[in-house]
């Protein structure tokens, strides 16, 4: 027999999205908190792609109620068709990645990137076959084809934060090394791809 609080997550988790109401994200954030599971961490799938959502951040618990980013993801619905190229510059735990490769589907391409070795390897780890479609690359984007230094830091996940050819000090629990960097001319070339019909 299921909690309470597992029963209060599924509510939400169903509910949320849909709820043309103020306060979804308060609800995401204090309800959603102390509907927390134990352990805080858990793979859910998002049309196909399996994404590590910790309770623990804010960020996640949006992502798992399905409100974070809203406004962009309702753009996404009405520009990706299937059979588009989206590209995600910037895939951290995966969940755009997800969402939009729900809307161009196998037929479509996302091709995400990843600089972050932090967020790149868990995404691999929960994504051992990953979607048709879809590609996941340990880079970059810049204006060139090569390496560059890069600081991944204990953030990465909650908000989002490392650097690249960063001149901040890293702290104690940050990593620093050197990172694939790419262009999005050669990725499409790559890829053969003529038309992206996104980039975030």
């Amino acid at each position: 027999m299921m909690d309470l609080r597992t029963l209060v997550r599924r509510g939400m988790r169903s509910a949320l999205p849909n709820m043309p109401i103020r306060g979804r994200y308060y609800m995401a954030d204090r309800v959603g908190r102390w509907a927390s599971p134990v352990p805080p961490t858990e793979v859910v799938d998002v049309n196909g792609l399996r994404v590590a959502i910790d309770h623990r951040h804010l960020s996640c618990r949006n992502m798992y109620y399905r409100v974070y980013e809203a406004d962009f993801v309702r753009f996404l619905e009405r520009t990706l068709r299937p059979g588009d190229t989206f590209m995600d510059l910037g895939a951290n735990i995966g969940y755009i990645a997800g969402v939009a490769y729900g809307l161009v589907g196998a037929s479509g391409k996302v091709l995400a990137y990843e600089p972050s070795r932090t967020c790149f390897d868990e995404l691999r780890r929960n994504n051992p076959a990953w979607p048709a479609g879809m590609t996941l690359t340990n880079a970059a984007i810049t204006d060139r084809v090569g390496t560059m230094p890069f600081m991944d830091t204990e953030r990465v996940v909650s908000s989002g934060f490392s650097v690249l050819l960063h001149d901040r000090r890293p702290g104690p629990n940050d990593r620093v090394y050197d990172v694939d960097v790419t262009t999005i001319d050669h990725e499409l070339e790559k890829h053969g791809v003529a038309r992206v019909a996104c980039i975030k």
